[in-house]
């Protein structure tokens, strides 16, 4: 199926009402190969299309999965909270724009100031107890100093969840490709910003990630790269390795578990 073709409540119905796998090919790659074999645009073309892209390159294509309520309800609380965080800081150079020009402030404005960040935590303590029942939210608070629960509960949300990724390599690409198809920018964001995962680990000095982050960057630098670069580089290079140590530890925790079922 063509993943721009269906809506998720159609691709749901189908996963509840059949057992078959549900696979999903982005509709550039149909329209690449119409285009290669010089066939007009029909349903009938296409299908032949996806049945022949499939069988030349099964890659292309993704399962598809559907999410489960805590990931939905994860995922828009997210987003609400990130539409509070903006609201408040439009709100803060709102007011001190009004404080430089006139001198003063405006208690409506305050008082609304005071509502929103009441509001921010009343969202981040329901974001955490959502993520809360998520095995990977739990791995990570368990198994990664440095990251704290609110933290470890934005990655979560961003990811949604591991067992999307068939493999490591591909949630590296979604985490930090910026370049790459289905890259997510936030999940990017997460990993790299001020007081993000990977600047949490270097500056509370976390282990293994501080000394490969200071071995890798002195390598940069010694390669006669700049020092900015440098440091970009050898932050990207900790995520990958934060999140290999990651893949790992999830599919660790999911052998254990199903063998305690066996």
């Amino acid at each position: 199926i063509e993943s721009s073709a269906p809506k998720k409540s159609i691709l749901n119905e189908l996963a509840d009402k059949t057992n078959a796998r549900l696979l999903l090919l982005h509709g550039n790659e149909t329209a690449k190969k119409r285009e290669e074999l010089g066939v007009e645009k029909s349903d009938e073309n296409d299908v032949k299309i996806i049945f022949d892209l499939y069988h030349e390159n099964p890659q292309l294509f993704r399962e598809y999965r559907k999410k489960t309520k805590a990931e939905v309800a994860l995922k828009f609380q997210f987003k609400y909270l990130k539409l509070l965080e903006k609201t408040l800081n439009r709100l803060e150079n709102m007011l001190r724009a009004i404080k430089d020009e006139y001198g003063y402030t405006l208690d409506e404005l305050e008082r609304e100031k005071t509502t929103i960040k009441a509001k921010i935590d009343d969202c981040l303590d329901y974001l955490i107890w959502l993520a809360n029942k998520v095995p990977e939210y739990r791995i990570l608070t368990a198994n990664f100093t440095g990251i704290g629960k609110k933290l470890a509960a934005e990655f979560i949300c961003v990811i949604e969840s591991i067992e999307r990724f068939k493999k490591c390599s591909a949630l590296e690409r979604y985490c930090l490709d910026i370049e790459t198809k289905g890259c997510n920018k936030d999940a990017k964001n997460v990993l790299l910003k001020k007081q993000g995962i990977v600047d949490q680990f270097i500056r509370h000095k976390v282990e293994p990630y501080y000394s490969y982050y200071q071995r890798y960057k002195e390598r940069r630098l010694a390669e006669g790269l700049p020092k900015g670069r440098a440091e970009r580089n050898a932050r990207r290079a900790v995520a990958k390795k934060f999140l290999r140590r990651f893949w790992r530890k999830y599919h660790e925790w999911k052998r254990a578990t199903l063998n305690s079922f066996s």
